[in-house]
């Protein structure tokens, strides 16, 4: 397992002994484990709970063909979490989504949560 600071030192080295980056196979290998590290260590969905228990953010990617606003607006009519008219359900419902663009129709979502209490 490499890092970027394996890569640096790799690319100092090879500049010191006069070797060519782009051919160096050590270089190529180091960049070639941190691509793959980088696909695997996204998880779908990651949760970060709040301080009190009762809320939490849920983020992942969502593939989107359109505009920003577009989006929410599909996120909110789709929500399987919704609020209820009935209070102290203990149920859990959205309280909002916020997105960003990431690169061409892939956005990450970030959608919190709250329980009502």
């Amino acid at each position: 397992m490499f890092d970027y600071k394996d890569l640096r030192i790799a690319i100092e080295c090879a500049k010191a002994w006069g070797d060519d980056i782009i051919k160096d196979r050590t270089i190529i290998k180091i960049k070639r484990d941190i691509r793959k590290q980088a696909k695997e260590a996204a998880p779908a969905v990651n949760i970060i709970y709040g301080d009190s228990g009762e809320s939490w953010d849920e983020f992942y990617t969502v593939e989107f063909d359109g505009e920003k606003a577009d989006l929410l607006e599909y996120l909110y009519e789709n929500a399987t979490r919704i609020y209820s008219d009935y209070d102290c359900t203990g149920k859990p419902f959205t309280t909002g989504f916020k997105a960003a663009h990431i690169c061409g129709n892939l956005w990450r979502v970030r959608e919190s949560f709250s329980i009502d209490v």
